[in-house]
């Protein structure tokens, strides 16, 4: 399968002010008129085009996008048919690349003797945890990092993210969504329930990363002199677990189990949202995201379905009419930020009752109780009606129906 274009866009309209904005000297070099139009074109093309399942993950799409973008032009006219020819015959160059094995180095806020393992392998990553870096790795503090502050993370433990990729943006976003997942259910288990007296500032998230991220070659050198830096960096205290051997249990527990759910991609993604929504120190901010973690498992397909994502919370508990209103509390706070930007002082509170129905959530899907073979299975059973009376009347009519079926 090709790389296209999807229906619902124009992208002559994007290509055409490409094609104004190019310049070629007479000695055969190409650049471009500095216009709004130009670079604002190149930024639609990414919503424009769509990929095959799996390149994204393979390729580094904004390279390929500007690579097609100066090739098509130096060629002739940029035009679709000129556009998508060349994008495609960059794809397959990039795809025929060998994969390289790349080393990300980070750092997280979780004391080195409460980590459940020192050693996993999570989406082809092995992921290694020590007290220091090998000597051989170059030193982050060879980067000159002095504007984005001072980066403290000591007492941190150490991170190593072992992977292949055929590019470095690619090695980076694998290691980083690996380490992401990871922390999510560290902190799932970490995370306090509630807060009663606190710093409104601080994060939720009790396992948080380092300040750096440095990609590194197998002899240990800077695969680039490029760097991730956490922008909103904060140093956060050390997470110590006060009871081990039961946080290794229900860490290990949960990667087992999860593992095995047929939609795991689903439950991953959303774990991985839901962990960075509750790195933010803005709790109104953290809200909005959090929410969000929970629609992608709870109307993984409607999106910001406000009626399903109550109801189907709701149906999780026995006290379905409580849970009910608390959640739509929820929703009226998390539409007065999208659309009033209004922040309200228990944003906080807020957000602990979010992590509240979020857990319950996913911890339904991966013990997987009944057996569901999909997510649409599974949110079927949590539109059924909690009215024991109308469960047991619609029970008689699927029995009657099958007799009839069956006659």
């Amino acid at each position: 399968m090709a790389i296209k274009f999807k229906a619902n866009f124009n992208p002559q309209a994007i290509l055409d002010e490409i094609e104004k904005a190019k310049r070629i000297s007479e000695d055969g070099r190409l650049s471009f008129a500095v216009t709004d139009g130009y670079f604002n074109s190149q930024a639609a093309l990414l919503s424009m085009l769509e990929f095959p399942d799996g390149v994204k993950s393979e390729l580094d799409i904004h390279q390929l996008i500007s690579s097609a973008i100066n090739k098509t032009a130096i060629a002739g006219k940029v035009t679709k048919d000129s556009y998508l020819k060349k994008i495609n015959e960059l794809a397959v160059t990039q795809k025929s690349k060998a994969e390289c094995v790349f080393f990300l180095l980070s750092s997280i806020s979780i004391d080195y003797d409460s980590l459940p393992f020192k050693k996993i392998n999570i989406d082809d990553c092995e992921i290694n945890f020590v007290t220091n870096f090998n000597k051989k790795f170059t030193s982050i503090n060879s980067i000159k990092v002095e504007k984005y502050g001072s980066g403290d993370d000591s007492g941190y433990s150490k991170v190593i993210v072992k992977m292949k990729s055929k590019n470095i943006k690619n090695a980076f976003s694998k290691a980083l969504k690996s380490l992401d997942f990871l922390r999510s259910i560290f902190c799932f288990f970490a995370n306090n329930q509630s807060e009663i007296i606190g710093d409104p500032y601080i994060p939720i998230n009790k396992v948080m990363f380092g300040p750096l991220h440095t990609l590194h070659h197998t002899d240990g050198s800077l695969a680039t002199r490029e760097f991730w830096f956490e922008m909103n960096y904060l140093k956060i205290n050390l997470y110590q677990s006060k009871a081990v051997d039961i946080y290794t249990k229900n860490v290990k527990y949960f990667i087992k189990k999860a593992n095995k759910v047929k939609y795991k991609e689903l439950i991953k993604n959303s774990m991985i949202s839901y962990v960075r929504a509750f790195d933010s120190q803005d709790q109104s901010d953290a809200l909005f995201k959090v929410w969000g973690a929970l629609e992608k498992i709870i109307t993984p397909k409607s999106g910001n379905d406000y009626g399903k994502i109550v109801s189907r919370c709701a149906f999780l508990y026995t006290e379905y009419c409580y849970h009910r209103e608390l959640l739509e509390h929820l929703r009226v706070r998390r539409n007065e930020y999208v659309h009033v930007g209004e922040k309200a002082d228990d944003s906080k509170k807020c957000c602990y009752q979010v992590q509240e129905y979020f857990r319950t959530s996913i911890l339904f899907h991966i013990k997987n109780k009944f057996s569901f073979d999909s997510i649409d299975q599974a949110n079927e059973f949590l539109d059924l009606p909690v009215n024991i009376d109308t469960l047991n009347k619609k029970r008689s009519l699927y029995t009657k129906a099958i007799k009839f079926r069956n006659i």
